[in-house]
């Protein structure tokens, strides 16, 4: 009897560690949390940059955390940018991160700066097809096939967590027809996650914006991005019907000891905080009962797709674009 107990009481606690919830707040109505607001003079300029980044961190007992932001090449005398034809900037613009706050729905965040550029090298100007011997930044960003590899400075925000679970992360997206990824570091390849919160225009019967669920958001974005005949997803990364500002969350599965990038390709997105819970759920638990090409597939959704189905699938327990 005392051993089954013992059993029973250490199978208790392994269920209470495991349900843990670790939450951050990045910003309120009081201004940046610590670990951004000391990295900040008062001008909300980044006063830790190395090598064009400013890098914030927090860690929990579940979760560790980077809010990466970057900066671009600064304007040189004489036009272009101060970056060699080798792509050695020698002069960055300044990084800044900054409270925000949609005040009609009391949503605070960071914004920070930076597009999250994979890789950075510089071209020279022509006019009228000939070269003026200055040059100008060109960025590479992210796809999501991975092949052009995963950003290496700002915007972006790095989750690590030392058990399974489920993040649900605060964010603002002022360009909604742009690609909003979680990335997956080690395959990197985008995973799935769904999304719920504000979208701008999209109002309740008293005028004001209405918080729409992921099933409502989802729909959205189906009847305008997913052609009806064929089932293609024509870009199935926009949340919602893209074009809009989206004030909301994104909540995604993560595996222990695995690192996720959540981010925009070429654009910024702001950062309100998560709420990190132990445990596993979401679309990264469906897997296939056969490893074979009949099995059954699905989108970053959840939902079941055919054949003729075009973007990124889940199939067999894996993401792939078809």
């Amino acid at each position: 009897m005392k051993k089954t107990f013992t059993l029973i009481s250490m199978a208790l606690l392994a269920m209470g560690a495991y349900a843990q919830t670790d939450s951050y707040t990045a910003c309120t109505a009081d201004g940046l949390a610590g670990e951004f607001a000391g990295v900040v003079d008062e001008t909300g300029a980044a006063t830790n940059v190395v090598n064009g980044q400013s890098v914030v961190s927090y860690s929990s007992a579940n979760i560790s955390f980077e809010a990466v932001g970057g900066t671009t090449p600064a304007n040189a005398e004489g036009g272009g940018q101060d970056i060699t034809p080798e792509g050695v900037v020698n002069t960055w613009n300044k990084i800044t991160w900054s409270p925000k706050n949609q005040g009609d729905i009391s949503f605070y965040y960071v914004a920070g700066t930076g597009n999250p550029y994979t890789a950075l090298a510089a071209e020279e100007i022509v006019t009228d097809g000939v070269g003026t011997g200055t040059y100008r930044a060109l960025y590479t960003y992210y796809v999501a096939d991975g092949s052009n590899g995963l950003p290496v400075t700002g915007l972006y925000y790095k989750f690590k967590p030392a058990v399974s679970g489920t993040m649900k992360v605060a964010v603002w997206s002022n360009k909604g027809n742009r690609n909003t990824f979680v990335v997956d570091e080690a395959t990197k390849l985008p995973i799935a996650y769904t999304a719920e919160g504000y979208i701008n225009g999209q109002n309740g019967e008293d005028g004001k914006k209405k918080y729409l669920s992921s099933e409502e958001i989802q729909a959205l974005h189906n009847a305008a991005k997913v052609d009806a005949e064929t089932g293609e997803d024509k870009a199935p990364y926009v949340i919602g019907a893209g074009n809009q500002p989206f004030w909301g969350y994104v909540t995604f599965s993560v595996e222990a000891g695995g690192t996720y990038l959540l981010f925009q390709d070429s654009s910024q997105i702001g950062f309100g905080g998560f709420t990190f819970t132990a445990g596993t759920s979401g679309v990264s638990g469906i897997t296939a009962s056969a490893a074979d090409s009949d099995a059954p597939a699905y989108n970053l959704s959840g939902q079941k797709v055919s054949s003729s189905y075009k973007g990124m699938v889940i199939q067999n327990g894996k993401k792939f674009v078809k």
